[in-house]
């Protein structure tokens, strides 16, 4: 699958994904969902973002030992929030599996 940057949620597959660039219009951020489509991150894979010009690093906690029947399982979540968070900047730096997906406003 190909980043989808013109859909609500944008999903993004490939790491070094500028997703909103800098200086662009502020966009209300909505929801984040780092998503296990194919049931293939590894417990302790990591996800690196930047938001407003901070850089974020996430650990996914998978459970290795049992089978929840859930693909796609979402590996770490941030939001929803309500209302959204002003972004003005957003980057997905590093990512070892699976997929991210954006709500905005």
């Amino acid at each position: 699958m190909a980043n989808q940057i013109n859909s609500n949620p944008i999903v993004i597959d490939t790491t070094n994904t500028t997703v909103i660039a800098s200086g662009a219009t502020t966009r209300s951020l909505r929801l984040i969902q780092w998503v296990d489509d194919d049931a293939n991150i590894a417990n302790a894979s990591t996800l690196g973002i930047t938001i407003n010009g901070v850089s974020l690093t996430f650990t996914a906690a998978m459970e290795t030992t049992a089978n929840y029947g859930q693909v796609p399982l979402v590996a770490w979540q941030v939001g929803p929030f309500n209302p959204g968070i002003n972004v003005s900047h957003l980057v997905v730096d590093d990512m070892a599996e699976g997929n991210i997906h954006i709500w905005f406003n």
